[in-house]
């Protein structure tokens, strides 16, 4: 019994912190494309729900009911045009998600509440027109490839509705009497049957999160390379195309790094193939963690490994590299036969060097080139190869040591 304790116990703990995870960044474009996607369907939708109270109001004109419900679309349809301008202006990308899923389910609640307030409790809490738009908004959350959010929105859709029972309670909604002809039109109030209504949307967004930690799963090791769990080239081109458009919208700097490992069939020649893949493995962690978040890092194939640095001038980006290559000539690889690599990188900027993803890429190939042909293990910037002028402590005599905490000064 002890035995599979353990086993479960760590199998929740994993969902627990998968379900609590935000997407990381080769999905993160994915989700903002779907969200656009969202907020032209979300116009639509509302478009269409303008029609129905307009059409009455010009066949039935002077019905206070239809008014209101006329305003209280055309208001949510304000809402959705500011979201998808947002959207289409690339702004909030971390928060819009969210406040866009709680939009949804809050105009469902808003739709439900009209009924409260015109005293049609019964048609509130037993709809099954307005109702199910719960289960289409929180069906729509997964599409952000976020479960936080998939979970938020049901909640909260639970919360939402659960507010609307109380008040159609305090209204009468349970007294046959009170209701009069209600009952017969749209049944009578059922509590039971309105909190098996809560645990669906409860159900449903729990299915939608779970869901979407499995299919981002999937995604993201479709996206990585099997050796090294970096980005794969298709990965990695993808992200250089979002992050140059982003960079032309903004005026920014976009620096391409392309690096090899000098000498590395050797490796393979002398020591074998497992020992090769722990070098690139090992190179592979040292390049993830020497990098932020949100630098695309990549292994193209073979020994060849790309960077992409956003934001930083290319004099930093140059330092940045050069630091790393300074520390791999003085490291043994771990659990290696004393195997030892050193590394050369080329390096091309946006704009100064292309305007493409593919112009950059090949002036980071010529120069990487240059590297290899003028002696190797050394970083080519421009017209031949240049070191960066670093501030760096004195590296540690343990070659398993930690790369040093290093001061990098702004060019």
């Amino acid at each position: 019994m002890i035995a599979l304790q353990a086993p479960v116990g760590e199998a929740v703990r994993s969902l627990r912190s998968d379900l609590l995870a935000g997407p990381e960044p080769c999905l993160r474009e994915a989700a903002w494309r779907n969200e656009a996607v969202v907020a032209q369907v979300r116009l639509v939708v509302l478009a269409l729900l303008c029609l129905m109270p307009i059409v009455q109001l010009v066949t039935e004109p002077g019905e206070l009911e239809t008014a209101f419900g006329l305003v209280s679309v055309l208001l949510a349809l304000a809402f959705g045009v500011v979201i998808h301008v947002f959207v289409q202006h690339g702004k909030g990308r971390s928060q819009l998600p969210f406040i866009s899923s709680l939009l949804d389910v809050t105009l469902v609640s808003l739709g439900l509440g009209f009924f409260l307030a015109v005293d049609q409790p019964l048609v509130a809490t037993n709809s099954f027109i307005v109702f199910p738009f719960y289960f289409l908004a929180i069906a729509t959350s997964s599409l952000r490839y976020d479960p936080r959010i998939c979970l938020l929105t049901g909640g909260v859709a639970s919360a939402e509705y659960a507010v609307i029972i109380k008040l159609a309670l305090m209204i009468g909604v349970a007294d046959p009497v009170r209701m009069g002809e209600q009952v017969m039109t749209h049944g009578r109030f059922d509590l039971l049957g309105q909190l098996v209504r809560i645990f669906l949307m409860l159900a449903a967004a729990v299915i939608a999160a779970v869901s979407v930690v499995r299919a981002r799963d999937l995604l993201s090791r479709s996206a990585r390379d099997p050796l090294t769990a970096l980005l794969n080239r298709a990965a990695f081109a993808e992200m250089a195309r979002v992050e140059l458009a982003r960079s032309r919208r903004h005026g920014g700097t976009l620096a391409l790094v392309l690096l090899d490992l000098d000498f590395f069939k050797r490796v393979n020649d002398i020591h074998g193939h497992q020992v090769g893949d722990k070098v690139l493995a090992w190179f592979a962690k040292l390049l993830h963690d020497s990098f932020r978040e949100s630098d695309a890092v990549a292994r193209l194939g073979g020994d060849e490994f790309a960077v992409l640095l956003s934001g930083p001038s290319l004099g930093r980006s140059a330092a940045r590299l050069e630091e790393l290559r300074s520390w791999v000539e003085n490291r043994v690889i771990p659990e290696t036969p004393f195997v030892s690599i050193t590394v050369s990188a080329g390096i091309a900027s946006h704009p100064d060097d292309g305007e493409s993803i593919e112009a950059l890429l090949e002036v980071a190939d010529d120069r990487l080139y240059e590297a290899k042909d003028s002696g190797r293990n050394r970083i080519v910037l421009a017209s031949g190869p240049r070191t960066a002028v670093i501030l760096v402590d004195e590296p540690s005599a343990d070659p398993a040591a930690s790369p040093p905490v290093l001061a990098i000064p702004e060019t």
